[in-house]
């Protein structure tokens, strides 16, 4: 079965956060991703399953935090 491959816009409208504020969590690892294209006009996708582990991740983190 192939991946769904989402856009930065839909996982920020996932996520209710900013295209900028998602792209610093790839950049620093808290969500996996695939870089598309070449240089700096490549773009950013990230699985659906990627997207679903960073969310647990953070339900996970929320949960012990109490």
């Amino acid at each position: 079965m192939d991946a769904v491959l989402l856009r930065v816009d839909d996982v920020a409208a996932r996520l209710n956060e900013s295209p900028w504020s998602v792209r610093q969590r790839i950049r620093r690892g808290e969500i996996d991703a695939i870089r598309t294209g070449r240089g700096r006009r490549g773009a950013y996708r990230v699985e659906e399953s990627a997207l679903a582990a960073f969310l647990d991740a953070r339900r996970t983190s929320a949960r012990s935090a109490s």
